[in-house]
């Protein structure tokens, strides 16, 4: 946790910027515990899809930690990065948004793919606040509370159009595949932002799949030549994706 993030509806009622956390709270723990903070000392902290700044103990309490949270600036923008996800195991969709949120892509639509386990696409991760806790881990990683915004959709057509209807528009599609004309990320032209890029579920892309991203624009482009897990990928598709846009 290299940021410690607090939801604006924390924030006590009528107060600037006070809040109180739990004892319990994972984040009093790594406050107190991690950080060794004492009162009146401070700590780095943001608000989630806010403010950048710092917050300081006012007072430890029996049971809560009494908190003031000082802003400074907002929290930069994400990256102009899109990504559409086939959806992998539950466990795996947990790990792959925390990485791409500490990464900072923009957006991530996640789609049942015609390979891929419906089971997983009814799984629980997206009932309750199961996706924004992955997120948030991220964001605390990366040291920003700018947190991608994420949808799922039933089919890889729908995914298509709802990328599609991002503002801006993507500008460069890739797909991800070992298909044999996938080409290097370095050797793909016109590679401009806004990007996306999609990356398939655990047994890959169809070859109706493959058509359809092909006709949407998608240029095919490879990770190396091993078959990663999708969870692996993600992240280094992410990777080849900012380096080549320079700013990883």
């Amino acid at each position: 946790m290299n940021i410690v993030l607090f939801h604006r509806d924390e924030f006590e009622p009528g107060t600037a910027h006070e809040l109180r956390l739990p004892v319990h709270d994972a984040r009093t723990k790594h406050i107190l515990e991690v950080l060794r903070r004492e009162p009146h000392e401070t700590f780095r902290a943001g608000v989630v899809n806010g403010e950048l700044g710092h917050a300081e103990i006012v007072r430890r309490e029996e049971a809560m930690l009494r908190l003031r949270f000082h802003p400074e600036s907002d929290a930069p923008d994400s990256y102009p990065v899109a990504v559409l996800l086939g959806h992998p195991r539950p466990i795996q969709l947990q790990r792959i948004l925390r990485d791409l949120a500490a990464i900072g892509v923009g957006n991530v639509v996640v789609t049942h793919t015609e390979l891929g386990e419906r089971s997983y696409f009814q799984s629980n991760i997206w009932v309750g606040n199961g996706v924004e806790r992955s997120l948030v881990e991220g964001a605390a990683q990366g040291g920003n509370p700018r947190l991608p915004v994420v949808v799922r959709e039933h089919n890889l057509k729908r995914a298509i159009d709802r990328i599609e209807m991002l503002e801006p528009r993507p500008s460069t599609r890739v797909v991800f595949d070992l298909c044999e004309n996938a080409a290097r990320v370095a050797e793909l032209s016109d590679f401009t932002p806004p990007v996306v890029f999609a990356v398939g579920s655990e047994r890959g892309w169809s070859a109706g799949e493959r058509a359809l991203l092909a006709r949407a624009g998608y240029r095919s482009a490879r990770c190396g030549l091993r078959v990663l897990r999708t969870e692996t990928a993600a992240v280094a598709a992410a990777a080849l994706v900012l380096s080549r846009l320079g700013i990883m």
